[in-house]
């Protein structure tokens, strides 16, 4: 260790410190892309992919650090926390949304739930717009920020099954389902494409294709932290052992 600290010039810092991990994750993929003080630029030896799968590395490093240091601490984990106040709001919605049907009506409960699900379904997909167009045109200036998208694109899923539930009040909704559109001209021209069964047909489509799409773009190959779960030797492969627990913490 004093070998490598004479060799590097200064003391290394801690890759666990408060500090360091407070950085964002652009700030360690620009030290890999560009060097930092002691530290060379990796740029040559790690392309685009690999070096967001090395952020992803330490990331899981820094997590497990604190999932064991508070192994022993009275208070269950904050992502337990997390998920019981989910919970709690999710029974809250749960009850309200059963107010408004037993009390206001089954109209105005579906109406409700329909608007609410394509809110939902319109961030998810307006966001997966923008991480699909920047992954096809290969932008490498947005990847600090495209987390952002990409978790708000996980509304998708979410959303589908919540579309899927709304068909269900699809013959309280829309007048074309009614009794009297029989004998109404104007729906009865439009019967071919107005009808329970095309409209089904339309919805597994579409709910399909934006599953796939999400799938691909956010949570497949695509994505550089699965290529990072996937690919669990490319630490060892490029040396990013000695790396990350001496040269990076100091950059």
């Amino acid at each position: 260790m004093p070998l490598l600290s004479h060799a590097y010039g200064g003391k290394p810092g801690n890759f666990l410190s408060n500090e360091i991990r407070a950085r964002p994750d652009g700030h360690y993929f620009g030290v890999l892309m560009l060097g930092k003080n002691a530290m060379p630029s990796y740029a040559a030896d790690l392309d685009h992919d690999d070096r967001w799968a090395a952020v992803h590395y330490i990331r899981i490093l820094q997590t497990g650090a604190e999932r064991q240091g508070r192994g022993s601490a009275m208070s269950p984990p904050r992502s337990a926390l997390v998920r019981n106040l989910f919970g709690a709001v999710t029974l809250i919605g749960a009850a309200g949304s059963a107010g408004v049907y037993f009390s206001v009506g089954r109209e105005r409960f579906w109406v409700n739930w329909l608007v609410w699900t394509l809110f939902l379904l319109t961030l998810g997909l307006g966001n997966l717009f923008l991480v699909a167009l920047e992954r096809l045109v290969g932008a490498h200036w947005s990847v600090p920020m495209r987390r952002v998208p990409e978790r708000i694109a996980s509304l998708i899923p979410l959303a589908v099954v919540l579309l899927l539930v709304a068909f269900f009040g699809v013959p309280v909704i829309f007048p074309w389902t009614y009794p009297e559109a029989a004998h109404n001209p104007i729906l009865v021209a439009k019967a071919p494409w107005l009808n329970l069964p095309f409209f089904a047909i339309r919805l597994a489509v579409c709910a399909t294709v934006w599953m796939l799409f999400y799938a691909f773009y956010v949570r497949g190959f695509a994505s550089p932290g699965m290529k990072a779960r996937i690919r669990p030797s490319l630490c060892a492969r490029a040396g990013w052992r000695r790396l990350s627990w001496w040269s990076f913490p100091s950059a």
